[in-house]
């Protein structure tokens, strides 16, 4: 109880009221409070579990635990957030808990707080939070036992909060030998807790211009831990293989570790992202020789070559092969198509077992005596990968020594009469053909 008083009155009986003189006549006595006397208040119940939801909540109930109450008494209430956060997973009034004046041990007069636990819709841990009951520093005649003096609440998460995770980057190109950084992010719900995701990549069909494990990118199998909405990311490794091919893919599946399967889950076409490998190598084409010499006669062919002197090549590759005027086309150096040779526009195919190809150009006799005429071959293809150390090589047909032009007059003998005027003497091709 509190401090309690009580009054002296002193006054003369009548027999001497006439003598006795009383200045101080009362007094006032205060009985302060024995500091042994105390009360106990603490909480009854000191463990809740309870699962998180829109209408949640639990009271949190203190009691008179000994002695009596002959005034009135505050305890405080606080929280310790623990991983649970207040405001966002749980709030709490009031503040104070009053026990009135009167109350008995044990009276069944509880006084309680209600914890109000909120649904965040955050896939989370098991959270908890401590609710503490405290007295008023001023007031020493309240004890509160260490064991009563807390309640620890635990939250279990809502089996409803799910979240869904999908591939951040679905497709990406990257150059060969580079490193392609692949990521997964929540799209749907809210991520508070760790939870496990299966990455790797996965084998496909090398007939569909797929890239090959541990030639073209390294296999691997790793967990990614994802613990929020942010974009987690891992990095895979492709490889040069200096080989000239075309654009090549394999694919990064993502699967949630069996452990979370309740709590998370990777859309379907959305689990994997594609990984296109494009091609950074060079192969190099050209002539075997930038002349060819052929000469002139029935039945002739010259064969121009085209052979790789460097790179490797894992696919086909198609080159146009043509046959063009030389730079000399306008002069009797250069030689006409149709009549000094046949001409030639074809595709040759180059494969990855092809060192070299050789094509046939056709020579023709003319019969003319002539110089030594010219004709240019080019190659051209519209593939990147490809680089020509030359493109035109010249072609040179030699006369045919056996050409030639037989010139005499064309009459051996001319008569003329005397006195008959001028006489006209020819000189003329006799056989050949002259250019």
């Amino acid at each position: 109880e509190g401090s309690e008083t009580f009054v002296l009155l002193l006054s003369p009986t009548l027999e001497d009221e006439d003598v006795v003189n009383i200045t101080d006549h009362i007094t006032t006595v205060v009985i302060n409070e024995d500091p042994n006397d105390s009360v106990k208040i603490g909480f009854i119940t000191t463990r809740y579990t309870v699962m998180e939801g829109e209408d949640s909540s639990i009271a949190v109930c203190a009691e008179l635990l000994e002695g009596s109450l002959e005034r009135n008494i505050t305890v405080l209430i606080n929280s310790n957030s623990n991983t649970a956060i207040v405001g966002r997973d749980f709030s709490i009034v009031p503040e104070k808990l009053l026990f009135v004046s009167g109350q008995e041990a044990f009276d069944g007069k509880q006084q309680c707080v209600n914890v109000s636990i909120l649904n965040d819709e955050d896939t989370e841990d098991l959270e908890s939070v401590t609710v503490i009951l405290s007295t008023n520093e001023a007031d020493s005649a309240v004890n509160i036992p260490q064991a009563n003096s807390v309640v620890i609440i635990s939250i279990i998460e809502d089996p409803s909060d799910v979240v869904q995770l999908k591939v951040h980057n679905s497709v990406q190109t990257v150059a060969e030998g580079s490193t392609a950084q692949v990521c997964v992010v929540v799209s749907f719900g809210f991520l508070q807790k760790e939870i496990i995701i299966n990455v790797k990549t996965v084998d496909t069909d090398p007939s569909l211009s797929m890239a090959f494990a541990d030639k073209d990118y390294q296999r691997f199998s790793d967990t990614l831990k994802v613990s929020s909405n942010e974009p987690h990311c891992v990095l895979v490794k492709t490889l040069d293989d200096n080989v000239v091919e075309g654009c090549e893919a394999f694919f990064i599946g993502f699967e949630v570790d069996a452990a979370f399967s309740g709590i998370a889950t990777v859309l379907r076409d959305q689990d994997k992202s594609v990984i296109v490998i494009e091609d950074d190598d060079e192969i190099e084409i050209c002539f075997n020789q930038s002349v060819y010499e052929v000469t002139e006669g029935s039945k002739v062919k010259v064969d121009v070559c085209i052979k790789v002197t460097s790179g490797v090549l894992q696919q086909n590759v198609s080159l146009l092969f043509q046959t063009k005027n030389s730079s000399l086309a306008d002069t009797a150096l250069g030689a006409i198509p149709s009549k000094d040779y046949e001409e030639v526009n074809q595709h040759v195919l180059f494969g990855p077992n092809t060192s070299i190809v050789c094509v046939p150009i056709s020579i023709l006799n003319d019969k003319y005596l002539e110089s030594d005429e010219r004709f240019d071959v080019c190659l051209s293809q519209d593939s990147r990968e490809l680089r020509f150390s030359f493109k035109t090589a010249t072609v040179v047909i030699l006369d045919d020594p056996e050409d030639g032009a037989l010139i005499g007059f064309s009459e051996p003998t001319y008569n003329i009469t005397e006195g008959e005027g001028p006489v006209t003497i020819c000189v003329v091709l006799i056989s050949g053909y002259l250019e």
